[in-house]
């Protein structure tokens, strides 16, 4: 390790300071003793260069365009002598009516609509009542579908069209039971739409995992898991076998050992100035000359709520530890959060823009900035964020209907 932003460091100290300083980007220099690190480095500049760009596509896979997207209705026709069994609520931009749940008699009968749930759902948006066209601005819509269900709702046959709604509302909170804060509105990544004037969402970039957040560095030996011994912590119980790396990984795999507790040594480093310099960095993924001992150790606890949080990779050393080889970036909670909005076909997100943040409405002059900080805000004092988004493309499709013949 030669430098960092182009500095060259005389101590130790100094260099593992300008390591862990936060500031991003970071230029860090190498020079390379071994083909094996070489490849190394290569795979990292490639996924590095993967996270700048989220949504770059390989250019031999066929693109549909967002006007190629096909929007259907769902046309219900109730012919039982029974309740229809829906609760119906005002859409949030007031253009009609949405499904609020289901409702079923007081013995627990369930009523028609409930039994048509593979055409119905809750979140819905009712398009039409027995043909005739329920949506339109300013309550338009709504007033008018409340009229059309008083006088033909008890009637059957009864025809209802429904169709997915384009106002989608999410809830992001940082998880409580994290002693660290994983990914935030740093994830979100927005895009200005200078014809339709509105916050484009063009994709996430990945976050720092639970390993690097906890601070474990590449070459840290993992020791523990749920406080069962591994790799090295095995030597150091005095166990005279310790589980293999296939069988850790199962370990860190297996989704009832979630929330889970990892804890990683290294090399203590003595604070005088008389200290050890026997101890050389694995910060290259390389190990000491001699195998690490309890006694001469610091150690480093990571917590997680399931495997993908924890942004790590390991590799078997000598004496048969277990150590950090790579530390990666992975899907924050919002990403994840808003995964199921994700076009199928284009695997985009930029067929959304951001509506609401906390039920306060973006206007059209807003930037990107604007809504990054107000997202900023509320991830800060509140600990959540709720945005709504609004899908454009099926908006303009709902817009675009007529009354059915």
């Amino acid at each position: 390790l030669l430098a960092v932003n182009g500095i060259r460091y005389q101590t130790e100290d100094d260099l593992f300071e300008a390591l862990r300083d936060p500031s991003r980007p970071k230029t860090i220099s190498f020079e390379l003793a071994e083909s094996e690190d070489a490849e190394r480095v290569r795979k990292f500049v490639e996924d590095s260069q993967a996270l700048e760009n989220p949504n770059k596509k390989d250019s031999s896979k066929s693109k549909i365009s967002s006007h190629e997207r096909i929007f259907t209705t769902r046309k219900v026709v109730f012919s039982e002598p029974m309740d229809l069994g829906i609760e119906f609520a005002n859409a949030p931009d007031n253009v009609g009516l949405v499904v609020r749940k289901f409702l079923e008699t007081k013995d627990g009968l369930v009523l028609a609509a409930e039994r048509r749930n593979d055409d119905i759902h809750v979140g819905d948006l009712l398009t039409h009542v027995n043909g005739q066209l329920v949506i339109g601005e300013n309550g338009s819509g709504r007033i008018k579908a409340l009229k059309l269900l008083e006088a033909d709702g008890s009637q059957r046959p009864l025809s209802l069209t429904f169709t997915d709604p384009y106002l989608s509302t999410l809830v992001y909170e940082k998880s409580p039971k994290l002693p660290y804060v994983i990914g935030g509105p740093e994830e979100v990544l927005l895009r200005e739409d200078k014809e339709s004037k509105r916050i484009l969402l063009e994709g996430f970039k990945d976050v720092d995992g639970c390993s690097e957040k906890a601070g474990v560095f590449l070459g840290d030996f993992l020791v523990f898991v749920n406080g069962i011994s591994v790799g090295a912590g095995c030597r150091w119980m005095g166990e005279p076998t310790s589980p293999s790396l296939s069988q850790v990984e199962e370990m860190l795999h297996d989704s009832t050992n979630y929330p889970i507790g990892l804890t990683f040594a290294r090399p203590s480093r003595k604070q005088d100035d008389n200290r050890d310099r026997g101890w050389t960095s694995t910060l290259l993924g390389s190990a000491p000359h001699e195998a690490i001992s309890m006694e001469t150790s610091e150690t480093t606890c990571v917590t997680a709520e399931f495997y993908d949080q924890l942004g790590l990779e390991l590799e078997v050393k000598e004496y048969n530890d277990i150590v950090v080889k790579d530390l990666t970036a992975i899907a924050g909670p919002l990403q994840i959060s808003t995964e199921s909005l994700r076009d199928p076909h284009t695997e985009a997100f930029d067929h959304l823009s951001v509506d609401s943040i906390n039920g306060e409405f973006v206007p059209a002059f807003a930037t990107t900035q604007m809504v990054k900080s107000a997202m900023e805000r509320s991830w800060k004092s509140e600990d959540r964020i709720e945005v709504t988004y609004c899908d454009n493309d099926r908006k303009k499709f709902i817009f675009n209907l007529k009354d059915e013949s």
